[in-house]
């Protein structure tokens, strides 16, 4: 229904009311009405004047409305339009003629001007108390009101005639409105106005139609007054039996109680009924995020060949296979999460959060919050790595794992490095510029700060490492001081590879390799080799490791085993020789028993060894995580000196490991001997020597040695390169450095550093404080360095410092996530997503984040369409 504003008619109400005494106070006449006929002005005009007659002599208190012009005034005077209704400006006149004391008086307007009322019988509406409260005011739609004060007063204290109102007769019979029907029909009202009776629920609340459809428009008791008494208690008992009247009924009763206090309104009822909803909701959706959270963490696959639809929560279990995720939600509400069971029972089957499309929308909000955590770390620093490396999943869909790399700080504040994976990134365009195109790209859009790129790592592959058109050429135009570092760890494993292969070394890996394989291609000749070894030795070895041509830590164990179990081998073979039942078997065995007992064989072995065991622990440093560019070039150079004094010596060096290989072979009953020579040797080296520990020595050991220093040289001097200028702020350094030393890497590095203009008092200060620190205790690495660096103090040296520390030294991070990305897209689960995939590999990655079930599903509330969860 269509209801006016009460504010307006208030405002026009004391305007006018104010307007009119005004005027009587200075003997004006008021303005007459601009709208004569309308409700509006009937209002003003009762509110203005609580008591006065119509100009027949009968008091009625208010002016009729167009709506009710068809009932003409029979007793208006002579001189009046019999059809037309007293206007604000008659009443007006005849006040100002001399009847101003009625508004101080109480007076009916008719006595104060001795004008005698036509209809004598009927009381005056000054002793009645006609209010503005009568329901007939109300009834036309132009004037229904929305004020609740007025709807309260109208339903509670409506305008009733008194106990001497004299009801006016209608039809033929001259039957009247009888008031004890109103105690029998509380919502019936009797009208003044309209001479009728009214239903105050519904002129207040009901439509203007009703019915099937709303077609049918209402009559009597809302929409005009009752008068056909006649039928008066079959219509009481029709109107109350109708649908609108208990519409109306029910929404005067809650009206009412809103108004006091007893209950809330609609708005705050609907409000409550959403956040009981919500947080319903809320509370069935966290063991789902749990267990989706235990699955990741746990590396748990989730789906099955069936996992859409409800839950089965019988004991008979499907045929089909669900997935861990619902057998996992199966189980927790069998076993006491009795709200989890509830609402798998009772949620509709689109309210039930477990399909996959769910799965996946929580995963991906898992994952974003990670990264998000991880951004936030990056950008609070000065400077960070970008680490890329490529590999192809189980799908043949190649991915750019890529890794962060900065300074954080722990729990105590202490500085420590950090490498995080950022994203699985898919590629199709394996071009330098497409590559180094992907990587910005993910890195803007997941936030991070290129203006603070310092460095990136990657592989030593030409689209990856070219000056020109390699990635890192591409990244520098977007950010000039990236510096491009190549993998310290891949530099070293080069270095090893280039070195092994001279002709004899490299033969004697590939034996050692053959034989390895040749053992673990059989159950039954693993076993064999394991009952040898517990007869002859008391080693806990028991097998031999394959070997690995390119991970050179795991060819140093494979090759430890070998030599630790060669003589049960050399037995194991010729157990084999003879008493094997397949020829293949034995022929093979035969070979490689022929190779490995040649006393070249065993000389080559323990150099190699003696090789592996000096660069170990290099191998190793290179793939932690908190060594920094600095100590890697200071770890190399270590193993450098040591090969050029084992070269110096070469002669007592050798001499140890030619003795080894003497008792090794004393015990296989071999004799050393120098190997057949020749006038012309084409394909091996062919040095004169007089003995064999000699023609070893020079042959292999001391080339050997040669080239993988160079080697070593060669491919860490652009790392030097890099850390050149930075290493000299180190304490360890620092002392015999001057500002010359390091002024290259101001000027590069001018615009990150906060003020250049006190970098040489700034200088000054620090090698004097490093001086203090005794020389054997001056730290030698970044971190350390910056543990003892007051950021306040020194501002541009801890800038500095943080720069040398960020600086990666290997990739070998980024590719043990491959490893996560074949124990997550296996062959069974290789139609994953990429959000999914990368949501999972950031929960098993980064246990050490926490993500809670609330995160998560606060920001799965902030999703589209996802409203029933807001609170």
């Amino acid at each position: 229904m269509k209801r006016h504003s009460a504010t307006t008619k208030q405002r026009s109400l004391a305007s006018y009311f104010k307007k009119v005494r005004t005027d009587e106070a200075d003997g004006e006449e008021p303005p007459p009405s601009k709208d004569k006929t309308s409700p509006s002005s009937a209002l003003v005009e009762s509110q203005a004047r609580p008591n006065f007659c119509s100009d027949s002599g009968e008091c009625t208190g208010l002016y009729e409305s167009p709506e009710n012009e068809h009932k003409q005034d029979t007793h208006a005077p002579p001189g009046n339009d019999g059809g037309r209704s007293a206007t604000p400006s008659d009443l007006c006149s005849t006040v100002n003629a001399g009847q101003s004391d009625a508004f101080t008086t109480g007076q009916c307007p008719r006595k104060v001007s001795g004008m005698a009322p036509t209809h004598s019988g009927s009381p005056p509406l000054c002793a009645t108390s006609a209010s503005i409260f009568d329901l007939g005011l109300f009834v036309s739609k132009s004037n229904n009101v929305n004020d609740p004060e007025t709807m309260e007063k109208l339903l509670l204290n409506p305008w009733t005639p008194p106990a001497n109102y004299d009801y006016p007769a209608t039809g033929k019979r001259n039957l009247k409105f009888q008031p004890p029907w109103v105690d029998r029909y509380p919502w019936l009202v009797y009208s003044e106005k309209l001479q009728g009776a009214l239903c105050k629920y519904c002129v207040v609340f009901a439509s203007e139609c009703a019915g099937k459809g709303e077609h049918q428009r209402l009559g009597c008791f809302v929409a005009k007054e009752f008068t056909n008494y006649k039928k008066a208690m079959d219509a009481f008992k029709s109107h109350a039996s109708s649908s609108y009247h208990a519409m109306s009924t029910t929404l005067s009763e809650n009206f009412l109680a809103v108004r006091s206090r007893s209950q809330h309104d609609i708005l705050t009822q609907l409000d409550h009924s959403l956040k009981k909803q919500a947080e319903e909701n809320r509370k069935n959706l966290l063991p789902i995020i749990e267990t989706i959270l235990f699955c990741g963490r746990q590396e748990v696959p989730l789906r099955g060949t069936d996992d859409s639809g409800p839950i089965n929560m019988s004991e008979v279990l499907s045929f089909k296979n669900g997935g861990n995720f619902r057998a996992l939600l199966r189980m927790r509400a069998k076993h006491g999460d009795a709200a989890l069971r509830a609402h798998m029972k009772t949620s509709p089957a689109n309210a039930l959060y477990t399909n996959p499309k769910i799965q996946n929308e929580l995963i991906t909000l898992c994952g974003k919050i990670i990264q998000r955590k991880i951004v936030e770390n990056v950008n609070s620093g000065s400077c960070f790595s970008v680490l890329a490396d490529e590999a192809t999943d189980i799908s043949r869909t190649a991915h750019i794992s890529l890794w962060v790399w900065y300074v954080g700080h722990d729990t105590s504040g202490v500085p420590i490095l950090k490498e995080d994976f950022v994203d699985f990134v898919p590629v199709y365009d394996l071009t330098g510029k497409a590559l180094a195109s992907t990587i910005l790209n993910s890195l803007r859009g997941h936030g991070f700060d290129l203006n603070l790129l310092c460095g990136q790592g990657h592989d030593g592959a030409a689209s990856m490492s070219g000056h020109l058109n390699g990635v890192q050429a591409f990244i520098r135009q977007t950010a000039p001081k990236a510096l491009y570092v190549h993998c310290s760890a891949h530099s070293l494993n080069l270095a090893l590879f280039h070195a092994c292969k001279l002709p004899s070394i490299h033969n004697c890996l590939g034996t050692v390799s053959s034989t390895c394989t040749f053992v673990r291609a059989s159950p039954q000749r693993t076993n064999q080799l394991q009952d040898k070894v517990e007869d002859l030795t008391q080693e806990k070895r028991k097998s031999v490791l394959s070997f690995c041509q390119t991970r050179w830590v795991e060819s140093h164990d494979a090759l430890q085993h070998f030599l630790e179990l060669y003589v049960p081998i050399v037995q194991f073979l010729e157990y084999l020789e003879e008493e094997a039942a397949s020829s293949d078997t034995s022929s093979k065995a035969s070979q490689l028993l022929n190779a490995i007992t040649k006393p070249e064989f065993v000389v080559l072995l323990q150099i190699c060894s003696d090789l592996f065991s000096l660069t170990l622990p290099l191998c190793k440093f290179l793939q932690k995580i908190d060594c920094d560019l600095a100590q890697a070039c200071d770890h190399v150079k270590n193993v450098i000196d040591v090969l050029s004094t084992k070269r110096a010596s070469a002669e007592t060096e050798f001499n140890k490991i030619f003795l080894k290989s003497l008792s090794l072979l004393k015990i296989t009953n071999v004799e050393m001997a120098l190997p057949r020579i020749t006038g012309r040797q084409m394909q091996r080296s062919n040095v004169p020597s007089a003995t064999p520990e000699e023609y070893c020595r020079r042959n292999v050991y001391l080339p050997l040695l040669a080239d993988f220093e160079n080697q070593l040289r060669d491919r860490f001097d652009a790392h030097k390169k890099v850390v050149v200028g930075l290493n000299m702020l180190l304490p360890k350094f620092c002392a015999s450095a001057s500002l010359f030393d390091i002024d290259d890497a101001v000027q590069f590095y001018l615009g990150d550093i906060p003020s250049a203009n006190v970098i040489e008092a700034e200088f000054t200060l620090w090698v004097n404080k490093c001086c203090q620190i005794e020389e054997k205790n001056r730290p030698a690495c970044a971190l350390q360095a910056l543990e003892m660096c007051n950021r306040d103090f020194f501002p541009n040296i801890h800038s500095l410092l943080s720069i040398l520390a960020t600086l990666p030294v290997s990739t070998s991070t980024p590719e043990r996530t491959f490893s996560t990305l074949r124990r997550l897209k296996s062959y069974l689960r290789n139609h994953m997503n990429i959000d999914r995939l990368t949501g999972l590999a950031l929960l098993s990655i980064h246990r050490e984040l926490q993500v809670t079930p609330e995160q998560v599903l606060t920001e799965f509330c902030k999703l589209p369409r996802r409203k029933n969860f807001l609170v």
